[in-house]
Order: C-alpha cells, then structure tokens, then sequence
C-alpha cells in the first residue's frame, strides 16, 4: 500500500497537472514570470485534442485490434481491473468507462477461446472493500458463463501485481489479455515478463475511428488533458518497467 501510494505520488508530480503546479509554485516564490508562462503553455499544449492524439496514438497502433473470431486459444482470458465498474444499484452494476474490457473477456469466453475466463481483483473506488473482479465474476455468471470456468484473483494494486498472479495460477502457461488500446504495451511487456505466451486483445480505445476536426481539435479541454495524462503515464510505465525488467533478468 504505501508503495503504490509513493509510485502515484511520483507520477503526479511527473505528469502534466503535477508539473504545472509545481512550475507555478516556483514562478510565485522565486518571481520568475517566465516560468509561469511555460506553466500557462504546457497546459494549453497537453490539454489539446491534437497533443492528445498524438500521445495515444504509438501506444494504441502497437497492437492492432482484432475480432473475436479471430483470436487464438488460450489457456485463460484475463481481463485486467480498471474503471470497469464503479459500483452497484438496485438494478445492476454502474459500468465504467473501460466497461469494454469486461464485455470483450466475456464474448471471448463464450466464443470458447479461453479454457478459464479471469479477472483480477483490484479494489472498487467506492470504498466497499469489494473488488471489481468479485462483481465481475458475477457478472459473467449471469451472462451465462461457467461459475467453474471463472477466477479472480487476490488482491491487486498495479499491473505487475496482475500479471504475477495470473503466473501463479496452475495450468496457466497462455493468456488472451483483454485490457485498454493504450495500456496494452506495458501490460503485455508484464505478462510476457512472468512466461506468459499473450496474445494481445486491445479494446477501450480513446481515439476510436479517423474523424476529427483540426479546429476544435486546436482547443483546450479537460478531456484532452486526461487523455494526454493517461498516456504520458503510460509512456512513464513503459520506461520504468522497461529499467526494472533488465535488472530482474541480471
């Protein structure tokens, strides 16, 4: 716990917001205008629609998407945790805005390319101390999955923390790994870290199609900065691991 909460720290230090408030902290008590100037551009930069997709679009071009069909057979399909849900109502679950990960291990799952359908156990964000594979699991149920072809793991704070588990679990040598577009490069690189044979199954893209307008694209957003976010973490975790890796293989 108190590593991931010192790994999140750093990265928010590092990203766009932590870096604008840390450049405008310093432009206050050192007077240093220029500074909050470069502050003011680095928001308007990161917070486009163009920098946005410029950001995203080398991570989700790695793995191109493919139809479940398609996908090969795997031992299990393992849908990695991630604002899938964000908790429950009277009348169901309230999905998330990556609920595309769920709904693509399921099709897979009853198309039969996987043996066991997993999902990992990361905590919900509403504090209940459920986590989104216990609800997922139930999910699948419902949708006419095999309660005995179904598992979740422990407790999970990061990929890393996924992709050990799902190593651990007997008769698991290949996996379909259904995760995000943008995520799938620093999961996969996990996964094939721990043995695993992945075949990738990217879903969830941030930038779904070709369509856009350079005009609007130009203007600043809060959706264009949380985009942009996303993938300079990314970017962030991909060097990170990628350091950590070598020295794990030395």
């Amino acid at each position: 716990m108190l590593w991931f909460f010192l790994r999140s720290l750093t990265e928010a230090l590092l990203l766009p917001v932590g870096m604008i408030g840390l450049l405008i902290l310093v432009a206050v008590v050192f007077r240093r205008r220029w500074l909050a100037v470069v502050a003011v551009l680095l928001l308007y930069a990161t917070a486009t629609t163009v920098a946005a997709r410029l950001l995203v679009a080398p991570l989700e071009n790695t793995y191109p998407p493919i139809s479940v069909s398609a996908c090969p057979h795997a031992d299990a399909v393992v849908g990695l945790s991630g604002s899938i849900v964000r908790g429950t109502e009277p009348f169901g679950l309230q999905w998330g805005t990556a609920a595309s990960r769920y709904f693509a291990a399921r099709d897979l799952a009853k198309a039969g390319k996987g043996d066991l359908l997993v999902f990992t156990g990361a905590g919900l964000a509403d504090g209940s101390g459920r986590t989104e594979g216990e609800l997922l699991r139930s999910a699948a149920e419902r949708d006419g999955i095999a309660p005995e072809r179904i598992r979740v793991t422990g407790p999970v704070w990061i990929t890393d923390d996924e992709a050990r588990e799902v190593a651990a679990m007997p008769g698991v040598h290949s996996v379909v790994l259904v995760t995000s577009a943008f995520h799938m490069p620093r999961a996969a690189m996990l996964f094939r870290a721990r043995g695993l044979r992945v075949i990738p199954f990217p879903t969830d893209e941030l930038f779904p199609g070709s369509e856009s307008s350079l005009e609007l694209d130009l203007l600043p957003s809060s959706e264009g900065l949380r985009k942009s976010d996303m993938a300079i973490r990314e970017y962030y975790g991909l060097a990170v691991y990628g350091l950590t890796l070598r020295f794990r293989r030395h």
